[in-house]
């Protein structure tokens, strides 16, 4: 049995000679009951620290923001005070920046200023977080350098006729990308686009020269091409149908403004099902010859009437200028 002091040797001798072979916990319980020391220790938290009280060995207290373990059994005084009887276990830290009132928005950002922590407010949509130029603190600013692409507007396709995307700013894009997935007919039709400029669709006889090039694994005999000048730029051949109607039509399209020539190009990929014999892919590229102004619109439609697919849904994409 560990060494407990010699005050109550007796006392401890008697209570050995009865358990045969006293164990730690044994030691500590004897000890804290007689007030001695031990080399075994079991805290025992007792609170804030109070004047006038035992202390047992291994007693812990709290006292201005710090926490002690009582080291030598004692009775305290007026005034508390470290000497031999306490050591210190634990401190209170310096006091953390309440960060609530330093950010006040949803999407607030904070770093370290010059002299304290920093509120930077929320960005705007597309923006994205750079230095500034003085290489000191944290900024949002418009995505650097062309070819960057920026979501411009998405949603649904149910019972839609004609998908008019406009409202975007023209100078500052140089072309879109426009992309449609699980889309479908019921009534026959090719998918055609139309281009806005300067507030106006463009819709004049012949304004649009388009190829489409049209090719399928399945049905590999009926490979084609089509080429036209129309009011509109075809990007299919025949798709949906009631036989179809449930299979979706998918469109990657890339159209390029250049008004300094008064003209658009693009580029498309269509994929879709005829309604009776194959699924085709149609590869096509033209271009729109008109004024020279900047495109502000794309239209795309099913010559054939809606877009009744309430699964499908688009996406379009603004590619920045440098």
């Amino acid at each position: 049995m560990a060494t407990i002091g010699s005050a109550k040797a007796t006392l401890v001798n008697k209570i050995d000679t009865l358990t045969a072979s006293a164990t730690a916990k044994d030691t500590i319980y004897l000890a804290k009951a007689l007030k001695e020391n031990t080399t075994h220790h079991s805290f025992t938290f007792q609170g804030a620290w109070a004047a006038t009280t035992a202390y047992a060995l291994d007693d812990v207290v709290t006292t201005s923001g710090k926490t002690y373990i009582c080291i030598v059994a004692h009775t305290s005084g007026a005034s508390f005070a470290v000497g031999s009887n306490w050591s210190l276990m634990a401190e209170k830290g310096t006091d953390g920046t309440d960060l609530t009132s330093t950010l006040t928005t949803a999407g607030d950002v904070v770093y370290k200023g010059a002299s304290a922590l920093t509120r930077l407010a929320k960005g705007t949509a597309s923006q994205v977080l750079t230095m500034n130029t003085g290489a000191t603190a944290p900024e949002w600013a418009d995505a650097a350098g062309g070819g960057a692409q920026v979501k411009l507007a998405s949603g649904n396709m149910s019972n839609v006729s004609s998908l008019d995307l406009t409202g975007f700013p023209a100078d500052t894009y140089i072309g879109y990308r426009f992309l449609m997935q699980n889309v479908a007919d019921s009534s026959a039709g090719t998918i055609r686009m139309k281009i806005r400029q300067n507030g106006v669709w463009q819709v004049n006889s012949n304004v649009y020269s388009w190829r489409v090039n049209k090719s399928s694994m399945e049905n590999t005999s009926a490979m084609s091409a089509s080429i036209g000048n129309s009011a509109y730029a075809e990007l299919s051949g025949t798709l949906g149908g009631s036989t179809g109607a449930s299979r979706g039509h998918y469109i990657d399209a890339t159209i390029i403004s250049i008004p300094s020539q008064n003209y658009a190009t693009w580029h498309t990929h269509v994929h879709g099902y005829d309604g009776s014999t194959a699924y085709w892919q149609y590869q096509g590229y033209g271009h729109m010859h008109a004024g020279s102004y900047e495109m502000d619109g794309i239209m795309f439609y099913h010559s054939g009437g809606t877009w009744d697919n309430s699964g499908g849904d688009y996406v379009l994409y603004g590619i920045k200028k440098s």
